[in-house]
């Protein structure tokens, strides 16, 4: 059964009325906070999903302010120069206010662009690792916290335990290197006979040899890629201990996918049900029996929607700010030591629900975190 046929994975803000909703606002119980966020950016996406029937709250009756740089890599001279003014305008007028602000890095290329804002009304900083590594040099005198990476719930698309025997490479995270010829493609190719169909998904700018098999199909265009088409997903890169392909092996470990990838002492940290090559060769990518695949698909995508969201780190936002949680825990009995700690579920004192999260592990309607708490 396709869950996504059942819950709306439409996570369109502009066509999001009340028969369109976001699954993310059922039952959730999140604290009355009004959360300001600028046009274009992450978060400005993120918020109606979560606030559906509020989608942005006017900076007057906001009591949170979350400020970033544009979402988009890409911008013309004019609009730039009006996001970084409003930006500035925002910030004082928050400051003047006393309203809580903070800033998010999720584009760290427009980052020096609010620098000098950042440090005239000391607006704490949140960025990761990674964006710490690109930016450090500008961190002085600021006050910034390093946060793990996490998921938007926007690029929640495919929510299913289906499975098939198709293989998606993702090679765009793969950097040009004069070995990847003689040591790599061989490699990928080894991994097509395990498999019924092999997508192999590659850079605008990148070159793949043409591969004289039926089975094989080369994309360039990650819009023409259909999520529930791949039960297997290959995240290959040739930099396996930097942190740049977090986000993509979240994402596909979120979006109901047995993922492999390179070793990455972190993903092994954050992520432990994806499968990580210890070796020089990819024999490792094959397929598993129902029943692995169908674990760790559950174990991937509950790991990223438990702990590693945007959901997340709002709360981690508002208790450093308000020190009390955003969202309210449902409170269960006999909870699975993997969900205890979470901000969705706590285990109740007191033996007052019949719901046993036990259950519910291997039947495909209650396959744990979206269903159980938001439907």
């Amino acid at each position: 059964m396709i869950l996504s046929n059942i819950i709306n994975l439409d996570n369109n803000v502009m066509s999001m009325d009340c028969k369109n909703q976001s699954i993310f606002n059922f039952n959730l119980n999140v604290k009355n906070t009004k959360i300001f966020t600028l046009p274009g950016t992450n978060f400005s996406e993120e918020i109606p999903l979560i606030y559906v029937d509020m989608p942005l709250f006017e900076l007057e009756k906001a009591n949170l302010v979350i400020l970033s740089e544009p979402s988009s890599p890409v911008m013309d001279e004019e609009d730039l120069v009006c996001f970084v003014e409003k930006y500035k305008e925002i910030a004082k007028t928050a400051f003047e206010r006393g309203i809580p602000t903070v800033h998010l890095t999720t584009n760290s290329m427009w980052f020096a662009l609010f620098n000098k804002t950042l440090k005239e009304y000391s607006i704490p900083i949140y960025l990761t690792n990674h964006d710490y590594s690109l930016l450090k040099g500008m961190l002085d005198n600021v006050d910034f916290h390093i946060i793990e990476d996490f998921f938007y719930l926007k690029n929640l698309h495919y929510y299913s335990n289906e499975l098939n025997n198709n293989l998606l490479i993702d090679l765009t995270a793969y950097q040009n290197n004069n070995n990847f010829y003689s040591q790599t493609i061989n490699s990928i190719l080894d991994t097509v006979d395990y498999f019924e169909n092999v997508s192999i998904l590659i850079s605008n700018d990148s070159y793949f040899p043409e591969v004289n098999n039926d089975k094989v199909t080369i994309l360039k265009d990650d819009k023409l890629l259909k999520l529930e088409c791949y039960t297997y997903v290959l995240v290959l890169n040739n930099s396996p201990y930097d942190s740049t392909d977090i986000s993509k092996v979240m994402y596909y470990a979120a979006n109901s996918k047995v993922v492999f990838t390179n070793y990455n002492f972190k993903i092994n940290n954050m992520i432990p049900s994806v499968i990580l090559n210890l070796s020089d060769h990819l024999d490792f990518v094959k397929p598993l029996s129902k029943v692995d695949a169908f674990d760790i698909i559950n174990e991937n995508r509950n790991t990223i929607l438990y702990k590693h969201t945007s959901l997340n780190f709002l709360d981690k936002i508002y208790k450093n700010i308000f020190n009390e949680n955003l969202i309210e825990p449902l409170l269960i009995n006999n909870t699975l030591e993997y969900f205890e700690g979470n901000i969705f579920i706590q285990e109740s004192e007191e033996n007052n629900s019949s719901l046993n999260i036990k259950d519910y592990k291997y039947d495909i309607e209650h396959t744990l975190a979206l269903p159980l708490i938001f439907l």
